[in-house]
C-alpha cells in the first residue's frame, strides 16, 4: 500500500537547469512551489481590462490575437 501511495504522489518537474550541484532537486522544487507568490503579485497584468488598443493590419491577426485570450 505504501508503494502505491508513493506512486500516486509522484510529482514530475521538468527543467533546463542542468547543473545539479548548483540546482539540486529540492532547490528546484522549492523555487517552483514559490512561483505562485510571484504569479499572485502580478496577476493584475494578465487582466484583459489593462489591455490597451491593439492595432493589427488584417482580420486573421485580430482573430489570432483574440483567440489567445480565454474569454473570447
Amino acid at each position: 500500500m505504501a508503494h502505491e501511495k508513493d506512486l500516486a504522489s509522484t510529482f514530475v518537474l521538468i527543467t533546463n537547469l542542468m547543473d545539479t550541484e548548483k540546482y539540486p532537486d529540492p532547490k528546484v522544487l522549492k523555487e517552483y512551489k514559490e512561483q505562485h507568490a510571484v504569479e499572485k503579485q502580478f496577476r493584475f497584468l494578465k487582466q484583459p481590462v489593462l489591455l490597451g488598443p491593439i492595432f493589427l493590419k488584417n482580420k486573421n491577426r485580430v482573430e489570432a490575437c483574440l483567440s489567445s485570450f480565454n474569454w473570447f
